[in-house]
C-alpha cells in the first residue's frame, strides 16, 4: 500500500468515477484500476461496487475512506512543514474574469516555474458559477468574489476592485460630471445579473431613484469593446479600463453614484488535498504584495 493508491482512492470517492480521478491525476484510467486493484488486494476488501456509472463505496469503502483521509492529512501537513506542497499532475484553477485580463496571468507564469511538472488548467467564469465548481470538487480552487459563507470553504482575501463609469467621449461629449438625471439617459453595460457588481449596481440606482438601461454581459471583454465602440457606459473595474483612460479613448465619469469595490479572494475546499490549493493561495498573496502599490488594485493587509 502507497500514498498514489490512497490518493487515487479518495479522488474516486470524491470525484465519482474513476476517469475523473485518472484526469485530475494526470494518469490513465487503466493505472488508476490497477492502483485501485492493488489496494484491495493488500486490504483484502471491495471498496467500491462498480455496479453502475459511478464509483460507489462498499461499507468496507466508507470505513476505509476515514482513515485515507486521515493518512493524506498527515501528509499534506508534512509537506507544510517542509514547505514545498505536494504538486503534480493536474491542478484545476478557477478564475473570475476580471483577474484574468490583470494580474493572473503573471502569477500563472511565476507558478509554472516554481511547479514544472505540475499541468494548470484555467477556467474563466463567473464567481457564482466557480463556487459551484469549488463545491462540486470539478475545480481545486477559485479565485473569485468573495469571502464565501460556505462551511467547507476556506477563504483568503487577497485584493479589492474600485468601480468605475467609463464612456468614450463622443458619447458623453464636453461632460465628465453627471447629475442623476443626466445618468437615467445613459445605456450602461456591466457584467451578468447573477453577479455581486450587477446586483450593487441595481441597488445604487435605486437609492438614487433611477433607472437607466443596464445591458448585462458574461464577457468582460466584450463590456470593454462595446464601452469602446460607443455601446453605453461602462460600469467596470477601474483597472481593467486603465489602459484605455490613459490613452483617452475612454473618460472616468464623475456621477451621484457610488458604486461598491468588487472585493476578491482564494478559494480553496477543506480536506486532506487542500495543501496544494492553499500552498497557491498563499503565493498569489505575496505576489500581489510584491507588485507596485495601486488604487486601481487595493491589496488586502496579510492577516
Amino acid at each position: 500500500m502507497n500514498f498514489d493508491q490512497i490518493q487515487s482512492f479518495y479522488l474516486i470517492a470524491r470525484l465519482g468515477t474513476f476517469a475523473a480521478a485518472a484526469q485530475r491525476l494526470n494518469a490513465t484510467q487503466p493505472a488508476i484500476s490497477a492502483r485501485i486493484a492493488a489496494l484491495e488486494s493488500h486490504l483484502g476488501i471491495s471498496l467500491f461496487d462498480r455496479s453502475g456509472h459511478r464509483a460507489v463505496l462498499t461499507p468496507a469503502g466508507r470505513r476505509f475512506l476515514q482513515s485515507a483521509e486521515k493518512l493524506l492529512t498527515i501528509r499534506s501537513e508534512v509537506f507544510a512543514q517542509a514547505q514545498r506542497g505536494p504538486m503534480g499532475g493536474v491542478m484545476r484553477i478557477g478564475a473570475s474574469d476580471t483577474l484574468a485580463v490583470t494580474w493572473l496571468p503573471g502569477f500563472l507564469a511565476t507558478l509554472r516555474e516554481a511547479y514544472p511538472d505540475t499541468i494548470f488548467e484555467l477556467e474563466i467564469a463567473a464567481s457564482h458559477r466557480l463556487r459551484i465548481e469549488l463545491g462540486e470538487r470539478r475545480i481545486d480552487m477559485a479565485f473569485m468574489v468573495g469571502p464565501t459563507a460556505e462551511p467547507d470553504i476556506d477563504s483568503l482575501m487577497l485584493c479589492e476592485y474600485p468601480m468605475v463609469l467609463a464612456a468614450p467621449p463622443r458619447v458623453v461629449g464636453h461632460r465628465r460630471d453627471l447629475d442623476a438625471e443626466a445618468l437615467e439617459k445613459l445605456n450602461l453595460v456591466t457584467f451578468e445579473r447573477m453577479t455581486r457588481p450587477h446586483q450593487e449596481l441595481l441597488g445604487a440606482l435605486r437609492s438614487l431613484g433611477i433607472s437607466p438601461n443596464v445591458h448585462p454581459v458574461n464577457s468582460l471583454q466584450a463590456i470593454i469593446l462595446m464601452t469602446v465602440n460607443g455601446f453605453g457606459v461602462g460600469a467596470v473595474p477601474r483597472a481593467v479600463v486603465a489602459r484605455e483612460l490613459a490613452e483617452g479613448s475612454l473618460v472616468e465619469l464623475t456621477t451621484p453614484l457610488v458604486l461598491a469595490p468588487i472585493p476578491f479572494c482564494a478559494c480553496t475546499m477543506r480536506g486532506p488535498d487542500a495543501h496544494a490549493g492553499q500552498s497557491i493561495a498563499g503565493r498569489a498573496r505575496d505576489y500581489l504584495a510584491s507588485r507596485p502599490a495601486s488604487e486601481d488594485i487595493r491589496v488586502a493587509a496579510a492577516s
